[in-house]
C-alpha cells in the first residue's frame, strides 16, 4: 500500500467528526417537537456513522499493518545487506594476505618448498570468488533493480573478472616460475594488485552509503 500523509489523514477525520457534529445538530433542530422522531434519526444516523466509523478504523489498521510490513521488510533487507558486507570485507583481508604471501612467493629462489602453500592460497583465493558471486546474487534479490543494475553490477562483476583472472595467473603463470622475480615485476604486481583492491573496498563503501541513505 502506498504511504499515505500523516496529516490527510488527520485532516479527513477531523472533517468527518465535524460533518457529525454538523448533522447532529440539524437532526435535532428539526425534531425538536417530536422526541420519538429525534430518537429514531440519531439511532439511524448513529448506526450509519458506527459502519462508517468501522470501515475507516479497518483501513487505518490496514494502512498500519502494511506500513509495519514494509519496514520491517526493508529491516530484513537491511540486515541480510550487512551480512554480505561483512562477508566481503573479511575477503578483502583474505585477499590482503594471499598477496603478502605471493610477494613472498615471487621473491624467493625456493619456489618448490611453498607450492603447498601456493595451494592453500588459491582455495582460499577460489573461496574469495565464489563469495562475490554469491553476494551479486544475493544483492539482485534486495536491492531495486535500478540501483543493482546501475551501481552494484558493473562494479562487483569487474571485481569478479578480475580476481578470475588473478586466479589463472597464479595458477598457471606464476606457479611455473623457477626463479626470483624482479624487484620491478614485484612492484607492478603490488600495484596491480592495490588497484583492485580499491574497486573491492568501493564495492564495502556503496553497500555501507545505501543503507545509511
Amino acid at each position: 500500500m502506498k504511504r499515505i500523509n500523516p496529516l490527510a489523514l488527520s485532516v479527513i477525520g477531523g472533517i468527518f467528526i465535524l460533518a457529525i457534529v454538523y448533522i447532529l445538530f440539524w437532526v435535532l433542530l428539526l425534531c425538536l417537537e417530536s422526541p420519538n422522531a429525534a430518537k429514531e434519526a440519531i439511532n439511524i444516523l448513529g448506526s450509519y456513522f458506527g459502519g462508517v466509523a468501522t470501515l475507516w478504523a479497518a483501513f487505518i489498521a490496514a494502512y498500519l499493518f502494511n506500513d509495519w510490513k514494509d519496514q520491517h521488510n526493508k529491516g530484513i533487507d537491511a540486515q541480510l545487506c550487512m551480512k554480505v558486507m561483512d562477508s566481503v570485507y573479511d575477503c578483502d583481508l583474505n585477499l590482503l594476505r594471499i598477496n603478502t604471501f605471493m610477494v613472498d612467493y615471487l621473491s624467493t629462489p625456493h619456489k618448490i618448498s611453498y607450492q603447498q602453500e601456493l595451494n592453500i592460497n588459491l582455495k582460499q583465493l577460489r573461496d574469495i570468488i565464489n563469495i562475490m558471486a554469491s553476494s551479486l546474487c544475493i544483492l539482485g534479490h534486495i536491492i531495486p533493480e535500478d540501483d543493482y543494475n546501475q551501481e552494484f553490477l558493473p562494479n562487483l562483476q569487474s571485481v569478479i573478472d578480475d580476481l578470475e583472472e588473478y586466479y589463472k595467473a597464479i595458477n598457471t603463470t606464476f606457479r611455473g616460475l623457477n626463479t626470483p622475480m624482479p624487484i620491478e615485476f614485484i612492484q607492478s604486481y603490488n600495484t596491480l594488485c592495490e588497484g583492485s583492491r580499491i574497486k573491492y573496498r568501493s564495492v564495502i563503501e556503496k553497500l555501507r552509503r545505501y543503507y545509511k541513505a
